[in-house]
């Protein structure tokens, strides 16, 4: 795992690799929010090319879900992208997407890390 952030643009790149659960969203959210550089409203690349969410069941997404709705104070204006490169996998961050999309906060899927970052940086999709 790796936290780094992307100051052109005021964004977190996240990097996962491996099995994924609802620890791992959550152990990373710590790490940003304990870092001088967190505002409210924060923006967050989750690159999960190398991940596996085949973990992330119904039971998983609901506790994800509930857990950001409590959060919604820290996540207001917030951008989010996944970038995935397993089918399975877009499809489940697609599931997140929808099931968070009355919150406000933008989510976006995308499968390639450009679209991904002139996203983050411009608010430009092409999908």
């Amino acid at each position: 795992m790796s936290v780094d952030y992307e100051p052109e643009g005021d964004f977190w790149r996240v990097t996962l690799e491996g099995p994924l659960c609802f620890m791992t969203f959550w152990d990373v959210w710590q790490v940003i929010l304990q870092h001088p550089r967190f505002h409210p409203g924060a923006s967050v690349l989750w690159d999960l090319r190398s991940a596996d969410t085949g973990r992330v069941d119904r039971t998983a997404m609901n506790r994800l879900v509930r857990w950001v709705e409590g959060e919604v104070d820290l996540r207001r204006g917030a951008r989010v992208a996944f970038v995935t490169s397993r089918d399975v996998d877009f499809g489940v961050a697609r599931m997140y997407e929808m099931r968070v999309s009355s919150l406000p906060m933008e989510v976006c899927v995308f499968r390639a890390m450009p679209d991904a970052e002139r996203w983050m940086r411009d608010g430009l999709v092409a999908r």
